[in-house]
């Protein structure tokens, strides 16, 4: 009898790494007072319009209420519970071929990705919520700028700065793309 071959030595699967080397998105961690204080002293570049209207969408259960009370919670410094939950009619309609601006915000990021969930600031690190924010730009045609991935407040008993400035970011471009809004593309107010 001969000696026994060698078993071949098999290559290492391949590790996945959720996180990409750089952020793939420029993010101020320390805008939060910056943010607050412009959207605190913000008033509309048409006079004659005292109030926007920002239509928040989406099947029950995505984060509407959630966040609504999340962006209340920011600028009270505590968490409350104005917006009522699943309180969403059966209306719905399409604004995609109209000019209302639109964005998304992407909410429950911690849920869909266990690195963001450990680490907040690793929200523009994660390749799932950039695979994410994709898919709603391939399903909606919401331009990438205009998607907003935030993690609301649902179980926490106090503010926290890292949720703070990513939902005061979101409000805050919400905010101007309504505003430029008031201009058609000649640079006249629209009325």
């Amino acid at each position: 009898m001969g000696a026994a071959l060698p078993k071949p030595v098999q290559p290492a699967a391949p590790t996945y790494n959720p996180e990409f080397d750089k952020p793939w998105r420029d993010f101020k961690w320390d805008q939060k007072s910056e943010l607050k204080k412009h959207l605190e002293e913000f008033s509309l570049s048409n006079p004659d319009v005292k109030h926007i209207r920002i239509l928040v969408a989406g099947p029950i259960g995505a984060g509407k209420s959630s966040f609504i009370n999340s962006v209340n919670n920011v600028f009270q410094g505590l968490i409350t519970s104005e917006a009522p939950a699943n309180s969403s009619s059966s209306h719905g309609e399409s604004f995609t071929t109209t000019a209302i601006p639109q964005v998304i915000v992407m909410t429950k990021v911690d849920e869909a990705c266990p690195l963001v969930n450990k680490d907040l600031k690793k929200i523009y690190y994660s390749k799932k919520i950039k695979e994410k924010m994709q898919i709603c730009h391939d399903k909606l045609g919401v331009l990438m700028c205009n998607i907003f991935p935030v993690k609301n407040y649902h179980e926490e008993i106090d503010t926290n700065d890292k949720v703070d400035v990513l939902i005061l970011k979101a409000l805050d471009q919400i905010v101007r793309l309504a505003d430029d809004r008031l201009f058609n593309s000649s640079g006249t107010l629209l009325n």
